[in-house]
């Protein structure tokens, strides 16, 4: 559950929203919305499982009189429906998928380009440089992409695969950067390290990697982990976060760490708000401006 908070697609529709009071209306309507969408699935499984197959005009290999359930909701359009609602619920599936997938590969790339490439290693790229180097990231991604669909056989494991290094690398950067006030750059990169280096070392059954740590109650024939190993590598990375961030803090305090040592993109990010309180344009600051950035730099894509 808490590795859907930290969803960079949720954040930029919550910075789009003209006031606190629209995003907090848009947060819970957009909760409910999930829960009323969950329903059509949830039928749609139940009357699969239940079909007689046999009685159909599907002729496909069947797995204990029933279909896989990766295959039941276009078998379940295409043979229990009329065709016109099959042709219609079958492209709307694939048009929702194909909106999904290029949508991610415009935000992964906008991000990489706008908030790794042009702060960290470019802070003087012009626009120019920038789109295509989210052009080229688009690709790399896409290649990825295509490489880890090929691979895995479910697309169920592949969104809980995301939601498990999400609640566990960015849940408790989101949780430091809420209610931590000493938390720092120091402390984030740090943490993020330390909990995917931890969480790798737990293996992937998804992804056919052994496991380097075995933690308790281990099955070493099936390759998977029943220890609540993920919430442990959470709250590793997190506790390294806190006093990383509060020890480099405390160092810079009392003048043994130099504060330039900072890395640049923070001084950017400080100066680039210094300037919109000066501007006093309301606007939500450094992310929004990203935000608004990568709306200009996709219509020019």
């Amino acid at each position: 559950m808490f590795g859907g908070l930290p969803w960079q697609v949720y954040f930029q529709r919550v910075l789009a929203s003209r006031t606190p009071d629209g995003a907090r209306v848009l947060s819970f309507l957009g909760g409910i919305g999930c829960l009323l969408m969950a329903i059509p699935p949830v039928m749609i499984g139940a009357i699969g499982y239940s079909t007689d197959w046999n009685q159909t005009a599907y002729s496909g290999v069947l797995d204990d009189g029933t279909v896989r359930p990766n295959l039941i909701v276009p078998l379940v359009l295409q043979y229990l429906t009329p065709p016109a609602v099959a042709i219609i619920g079958l492209g709307a599936v694939s048009a929702a998928v194909m909106s999904s997938a290029d949508s991610s590969m415009l935000s992964s790339s906008t991000m990489f380009a706008q908030n790794v490439y042009k702060p960290v290693f470019r802070p003087q790229a012009s626009d120019r440089e920038v789109i295509w180097v989210m052009r080229l990231a688009a690709v790399v991604f896409c290649c990825i992409a295509a490489v880890l669909a090929i691979t895995i056989q479910t697309v169920y494991g592949l969104f809980v695969m995301c939601g498990d290094f999400v609640y566990v690398l960015l849940f408790p950067q989101l949780v430091s950067v809420m209610f931590v006030p000493w938390f720092n750059t120091f402390g984030s990169l740090t943490g993020f390290l330390v909990s995917l280096a931890v969480r790798l070392l737990g293996g992937e059954a998804l992804l056919n990697w052994k496991a380097v740590v075995a933690f308790p109650w281990y099955d070493s024939e099936t390759n998977r982990q029943y220890f609540p190993y993920k919430t442990l590598c959470m709250l590793i990375g997190l506790f390294v976060m806190l006093i990383v961030s509060y020890v480099t803090n405390r160092l810079m305090e009392s003048g043994r760490l130099n504060r330039k040592w900072l890395h640049r993109i923070n001084n950017r990010l400080y100066a680039t708000a210094a300037e919109e309180k000066e501007d006093g344009d309301g606007k939500l600051g450094e992310i929004n401006e990203g935000m608004d950035y990568a709306s200009d730099t996709s219509t020019k894509l």
